[in-house]
């Protein structure tokens, strides 16, 4: 028996949610700039239209985080349209149509403010743990994330502080 399969339904609201989601087989489906900006212009389309609140976002080869904060209770309606519209997209650009690319979604309701930051410093040091740049003072270099937009929004010692007022925690499996 797998427990760790048993997804019970959830009941959702309007509110901030973490989001992670992975790649069928964990295959590095997001391997080139071209096809993360394919994700990114279909996820800076559906977040305006949904009117969402972006926090932070990241896309890695094969899976994604994202924080948001969504107007009703439609999460995974958004997350459903989302994912296949990039599928059907992707698999165009790569002519390989009907092929899967997702493999499921885990949502996190976001209970309070130590909460948001922890998520979302674990959002923004993404690129720290899968090797991709050696420190917090190199995140900047990765661009497929929401920390650039940070550093220009606020600036860069505001979100390094960040980090140090609230240490970064593993929220995922060994599955993503």
């Amino acid at each position: 028996m797998h427990l760790d399969s048993h997804r019970p339904p959830h009941i959702y609201k309007k509110g901030i949610y973490f989001v992670t989601a992975r790649t069928t087989d964990k295959n590095n489906f997001f391997d080139s700039d071209n096809k993360k900006d394919i994700f990114v212009n279909i996820f800076n389309d559906l977040a305006r239209q949904c009117n969402l609140k972006i926090y932070a976002w990241i896309l890695l080869s094969n899976h994604y985080h994202i924080m948001f904060d969504i107007p009703d209770d439609k999460i995974n309606r958004f997350i459903n349209r989302f994912h296949s519209i990039v599928a059907l997209r992707l698999n165009r650009y790569e002519d390989k149509m009907g092929r899967k690319i997702w493999h499921q979604y885990w949502d996190h309701s976001i209970r309070d403010e130590e909460d948001f930051y922890k998520h979302f410093n674990y959002i923004h040091n993404n690129p720290i743990k899968h090797g991709l740049v050696s420190s917090l003072d190199r995140l900047d270099k990765y661009k497929y994330s929401s920390f650039r937009q940070w550093v220009d929004r606020k600036d860069k010692k505001w979100i390094l502080d960040c980090f140090d007022a609230h240490p970064i925690i593993d929220f995922t499996t060994e599955d993503v």
